[in-house]
């Protein structure tokens, strides 16, 4: 689930980590898979993503996200 959002980076905390099991470079997207993230930072049960698609204003806190079988962003 999303923790914060920046806009000013379009980025944002995600409450899984290394040890739930995401990995640099993993895609994650939303359930309509209009917004996409980019995992560029791990730590123990934290990580952050970048934006790839989409739009920040379409998630907030909260946000239940998924992992893609695609391992980087087109």
């Amino acid at each position: 689930r999303v923790l914060n959002i920046d806009p000013s980076l379009k980025a944002a905390v995600f409450s899984a980590g290394y040890r739930n099991g995401l990995r640099s470079g993993m895609i994650l997207r939303t359930s309509d898979s209009k917004t996409q993230f980019q995992v560029i930072l791990l730590k123990n049960y934290t990580a952050l993503g970048l934006l790839q698609t989409g739009s920040l204003s379409s998630i907030g806190i909260g946000t239940k996200l998924y992992a893609t079988s695609e391992t980087s962003a087109k």
